[in-house]
């Protein structure tokens, strides 16, 4: 029994200490890893956002594009149109699909952060009832 009680087996103050420090090392080690790995897996997510916005705002121009006929010019097309489409895709925009640069912010995914994010689209007409539209958007500093 006495030996048992003399036995030295065991750990001191000191090596826990040691053991702890180099077990902290290695998790945050683990973590940074993760954590970058983790950040250059979101960038195709931000893309397909931005890809999935620019088809709504294409589809929802379609629809502008659709309901104006070879007679009407932009001013009579509001009456045409569905309710919630009258005012543009953000509201305020009489015309749509006037020549120029156009606003729709509000069209940004909700990952997009709005105060660094910007979404415009150009309308050029080609011909009468034909226009080629550009669109540009910018979420979180990826461009599409």
């Amino acid at each position: 029994m006495k030996r048992l009680l003399k036995s030295k087996a065991g750990v001191t103050v000191l090596e826990g200490v040691i053991a702890l420090g180099l077990l902290a090392l290695v998790t945050a080690g683990a973590f940074g890893v993760l954590l970058s790995a983790s950040r250059q897996t979101t960038q195709p997510d931000v893309q397909e956002e931005m890809s999935w916005a620019v088809e709504k705002a294409n589809t929802l121009l379609h629809a502008y594009a659709m309901y104006l006929g070879e007679d009407d010019d932009l001013r009579n097309m509001r009456s045409h149109l569905p309710e919630g489409l009258q005012d543009g895709l953000c509201g305020g925009d009489a015309s749509p699909m006037s020549e120029g640069e156009h606003e729709i912010k509000c069209l940004l995914p909700p990952l997009c952060d709005s105060q660094q994010s910007e979404f415009t689209y150009k309308v050029g007409q080609i011909e009468t009832d034909q226009y080629n539209i550009t669109y540009e958007i910018t979420c979180n500093g990826y461009t599409l």
